[in-house]
């Protein structure tokens, strides 16, 4: 093939000349219709001039070089939109309020936005093409139209394996020449195929999470105060008062869910053994979904928390969570606080791009504290008929990275042999052969009728604190332990699920905090003339684990261990029911020095919880709205509450974000590169950018027929596409 290669004058400036340049931009850019205009067209009389190749025109140079720059600036501000975020509200901006309709709107600014991006790696490829055909050696046949099929790989897609490409990629092609052709066009088609959904992704907002703000706040006490490896009464401030007949009414006390709790209790009465049954203790239940609770407050000040566990089933073992109710109090304040500054932001006209303008507006919002969090798992033994006189009982041994599997026996001195028509419960110290315990319960149900025996359960309980947070009014666990570790069947509901690096603090329930936890001579028990026990009330006259159908039976151990379906799980209620008590009262652990008690409970309020003068400004820049605790309280810990807002906005916060980005990134370095390639070199041409062009010069060329001896009707022989064509 051949065509004429002349180089133009240096300082070209004649009238032509800028037509000539004006027409290059209007070629480059796609709408080179305009070029046929009257005021801008060249070929006077109708006819084709002659034309150079190759010019050396500054002019000629910025002029082809235009299509980058558009969707270079486009991609720019899109990245910068989205690496600089914006908080749109509930809707977006615009004089179209329908959100659908400017969604619509900005898919088509992405497709054009794509098809710019396309058209400029176009006119890099068609560079390399001319280039090779004009001052090297040539371009074999295989990569003559690879700048009219490059861009096309999601329709075309068979080109990057087809023998075009493959022929020429394995032809007699320098190396150097070889390597750099292949790499645009690879770089260059995949940049292509993914601009659109990049663009989209980027301009498009999306409904995501946005940090509104937040702060820190103060409790008094260190971090072994606040989450104490034994909790024991004497560390409680309150401790007359919690064991004084009025605790259940007060929600600092550890016994201050009795009264939510008994009438979710009463609600429950019975847990039924469902389809998926097996032998106790290892799989009793087939209920495997985890559940929630709400457990109401009963202090005005001390907010309602929300309780979630999972019952055994499915799940290896009955496991509770609960947030910590000292960083809940705080967290609400702030959520309150914050609310009220968010609704009270009006317009700035001076900043109409702040994102501050549409707090007020979201589809919902939650806040957030990193803390520790108390997590229990209870497991309670098969029942066992234990007669007077008998002091030895099986309890569950609890592996400190695993599932329980199995029970030991255990003398227990603590056993009350003495016969009873009650519940009665009895809290015991297990040794370290059960594992990690942080205590042990006895279970004795009312003696049979001769008083010859009873029902006897024997329940292990492991408490620990957790790493995690208090995500609006319950505990999220972050710091969890493989699924392989806990067996297949805890993937679907186990909250207790330590890893084995020691994040997870086991905690040690001494007798005098379970004391109170389970008061006697309370108010409640007064009410119903008995001296049971908080928990003993909550089994006996809110539940049925004790019913006429187990006191009837001749048999009330095999009654009691029965896993007919549709039968009453007696063994796993226990197990839900105290690890509800349990986790909830650890909880509730220093609620009380975080209160000034002074004068009614009405007027009880939050230490330390003092305004800046600024701490609205604060609160939205999730800085400290809170003055500092003063010196004499003594230790205090920190902690940060922060705000999110579910709204619309942009922001790289995914994975498919950034690759979005460099995607844009990708193709704005490849359009630099070729920037600067023309500056420096300012060879500029238009010639062969479409394909009717590429078929005249093919026409106009001296052919070679032994080259591409029968091929006009098809080419099938790959060494014909690495025959080798220049233009001289």
């Amino acid at each position: 093939m051949f065509a004429v290669l002349k180089k133009a004058k240096t300082g070209f400036r004649t009238k032509a000349g800028q037509n000539n340049s004006f027409n290059t931009f209007l070629r480059a850019v796609g709408i080179s219709l305009l070029c046929f205009l009257p005021c801008f067209r060249q070929d006077k009389g109708g006819r084709e001039k002659p034309k150079v190749v190759i010019q050396h025109s500054l002019a000629l140079t910025l002029a082809q070089l235009s299509i980058h720059f558009l969707p270079a600036i486009a991609s720019v501000l899109v990245i910068y939109l989205n690496l600089a975020t914006l908080y749109l509200g509930r809707t977006l901006p615009g004089p179209i309020l329908n959100t659908d309709i400017t969604n619509a709107l900005l898919q088509i600014c992405a497709k054009i936005h794509e098809l710019l991006i396309v058209a400029s790696l176009a006119t890099i490829v068609f560079t390399f093409i001319r280039n090779e055909l004009t001052f090297y050696d040539g371009l074999p046949l295989g990569f003559l139209c690879s700048g009219f099929m490059f861009n096309n790989i999601c329709r075309n897609i068979g080109y990057f394996w087809s023998s075009e490409f493959w022929g020429a990629a394995t032809s007699q092609l320098s190396l150097r020449a070889k390597i750099s052709m292949i790499t645009v066009l690879v770089v260059a088609g995949l940049i292509a195929a993914t601009a659109g959904p990049s663009a989209a992704v980027l301009l498009i907002p999306r409904l995501q999470d946005w940090n509104g703000g937040g702060s820190l706040f103060y409790l008094r006490g260190s971090a072994s105060d606040l989450f104490p490896d034994i909790l024991i009464a004497s560390n409680l401030t309150t401790a007359p008062v919690c064991s004084g007949p009025n605790a259940i009414n007060y929600g600092m006390c550890p016994s201050g869910s009795f009264l939510p709790l008994s009438a979710y209790i009463s609600s429950l009465r019975v847990i039924k053994n469902q389809a998926n049954i097996g032998p106790p203790p290892k799989r009793i239940s087939g209920l495997f979904g985890g559940i929630g609770i709400d457990i109401a407050s009963v202090t005005p000040l001390i907010p309602q928390s929300h309780l979630v566990g999972g019952l055994r089933g499915i799940a290896c073992q009955t496991a509770a969570i609960a947030p910590y109710l000292p960083v809940l109090m705080y967290q609400n304040r702030l959520w309150d606080d914050f609310a009220k500054v968010a609704g009270n932001i009006s317009w700035n006209s001076n900043q109409p791009f702040s994102s501050s303008n549409e707090y007020a507006y979201d589809f919902g919002r939650y806040p957030r504290t990193s803390t520790k969090l108390p997590v229990v798992r209870s497991a309670c033994s098969i029942a066992q008929n234990i007669s007077s006189g008998i002091f030895n009982i099986s309890f569950p041994v609890m592996p400190i990275y695993n599932c329980w599997d199995e029970t030991q026996s255990l003398f227990v001195v603590d056993l009350n042999n003495t016969p009873s028509n009650n519940i009665r419960v009895t809290w015991t110290t297990l040794p370290a052969q059960f594992g990690s315990t942080s205590t042990g319960m006895i279970f004795e149900a009312p003696w049979v009728n001769n008083q010859s025996s009873r029902v006897v359960i024997g329940c292990s309980f492991d408490a620990r604190w957790a790493t995690g947070g208090v995500d609006a009014s319950e505990g999220s666990r972050i710091d969890l332990g493989p699924f392989d570790q806990w067996k297949e069947r805890s993937q679907l509901n186990t909250v207790f699920r330590p890893p084995n690096t020691g994040s997870w603090a086991p905690i040690t329930l001494d007798k005098t905090w379970l004391q109170l936890l389970t008061p006697y001579s309370t108010s409640m028990a007064q009410k119903i003339n008995s001296n049971l026990s908080t928990l003993e009330i909550l089994l006996s006259n809110y539940s049925a684990i004790v019913d006429g159908e187990l006191t009837k039976s001749d048999d009330q151990t095999h009654h009691w261990n029965q896993v007919a379906f549709g039968s009453s799980n007696r063994t796993l209620l226990l197990e839900w029911v105290t690890a509800l008590l349990l986790v909830d009262g650890i909880s509730r652990h220093y609620t009380s020095q975080q209160l000034n008690m002074t004068g009614s409970i009405s007027d009880w309020d939050l230490l330390d919880y003092n305004l800046r003068p600024d701490w609205d400004s604060q609160l939205l820049a999730s800085g400290d709205a809170l003055k500092l605790p003063p010196p004499e309280i003594g230790n205090f810990t920190t902690f940060l509450t922060i705000i999110s807002i579910l709204g619309l906005s942009y922001q790289a916060q995914n994975i498919t974000d950034y690759l979005a980005i460099s995607v844009l990134l990708a193709h704005i370095f490849l359009a630099l590169g070729h920037t600067l390639y023309l500056l420096w070199h300012r060879k500029s041409s238009v010639a062969w950018d479409s394909i009717p062009e590429m078929l005249v010069l093919a026409h106009n060329s001296r052919p070679l027929g032994f080259a591409l001896k029968n091929t006009s009707a098809g080419i099938r022989s790959i060494e014909t596409f690495r025959r080798i064509g220049m233009v001289r």
